[in-house]
């Protein structure tokens, strides 16, 4: 039994002719020139589909003999997708001058011929590429006298969608950047915002001081030097006036208190404020209240 293999396909516009190798040399025959459809060719190991010798089925004068391809026949294996074969058609033992044609099963027989002979002659092969019957199936015919027949695949072809569908191939480069489309429409309007802090009546007296989101600034004593905080009010020390001061930090209103002199540096302790005084190098307790 021949081996049977895929190692290559390519692809064939329309039916191709095929090239047949004969004793004269090259030659060109087509078993069906009329078919125009895409497939692809798929070569094989070759095979052995058919040989009337081993059954004594020589074919006799004007006879025809119908041969399956598709499917398992032989030794060989097609697939039923198959549409046409590719064959080495060898003619055995010819009693007569003859002419042998292969054509698909379900058309009528053509005028040519595939291979042509004398009484006598040596075995002669010759490659045919014949299209097949939607049953999958070609035509022997011998014209004259008998002859035995033997049939070799190395090929056959399937409709080119027959096919996997290959890997994608890689990503193209970006093309260049198109022209700015058009506005879109006009947005729903914004939340309103936060309120004034100050009132209309401000705004329009240009009192950006009476905002309370701004910082405030309040008037002090001379030179004032350290601050304190006692949970109500500001404390801080006036080092050339001698004065403590106490200020409402929401009103800017101020209270001074005498202290040592030079007074500097200046802590809450929890109940009482306590001053340095660095030039009588003293400290003063001072009740903020």
């Amino acid at each position: 039994m021949h081996a049977r293999s895929r190692p290559s396909r390519f692809a064939v516009t329309g039916f191709a002719a095929a090239l047949l190798v004969g004793a004269g040399g090259l030659l060109t025959a087509s078993a069906d020139p009329s078919a125009t459809s895409s497939s692809v060719f798929v070569p094989v190991a070759p095979c052995r589909l058919l040989d009337s010798r081993t059954d004594g089925s020589a074919l006799g004068e004007g006879s025809v003999r119908t041969v399956q391809v598709t499917g398992s026949t032989g030794d060989c294996s097609v697939p039923a997708v198959a549409t046409a074969v590719s064959m080495n058609v060898t003619v055995v033992n010819p009693t007569a001058s003859s002419f042998l044609t292969v054509w698909p099963a379900d058309r009528t027989l053509p005028t040519a011929s595939n291979l042509n002979w004398v009484p006598g002659q040596p075995a002669t092969p010759n490659a045919v590429v014949a299209a097949l019957s939607p049953a999958g199936a070609i035509n022997l015919f011998n014209a004259a006298g008998a002859v035995d027949v033997v049939v070799d695949v190395n090929g056959y072809f399937i409709p080119t969608s027959t096919g996997a569908v290959g890997p994608a191939g890689e990503r193209g480069p970006a093309g260049p950047t198109g022209a700015t489309g058009a506005a879109g429409a006009m947005g729903a309007p914004g939340a309103d915002g936060a309120a004034n802090r100050i009132n209309l009546t401000q705004i329009a007296l240009l009192r950006w001081d009476q905002d309370p989101g701004r910082a405030a600034t309040f008037p002090a004593g001379t030179n004032p030097w350290d601050v304190a905080f006692d949970g109500t009010d500001v404390w801080f020390t006036n080092i050339f006036t001698n004065r403590v001061s106490r200020m409402d930090p929401r009103t800017g209103a101020r209270v001074d208190f005498p202290a040592g002199a030079e007074p500097r540096d200046l802590i809450f302790d929890g109940s009482h404020i306590w001053i340095t005084n660095a030039s009588a190098d003293t400290v003063s307790e001072l009740d903020p209240r």
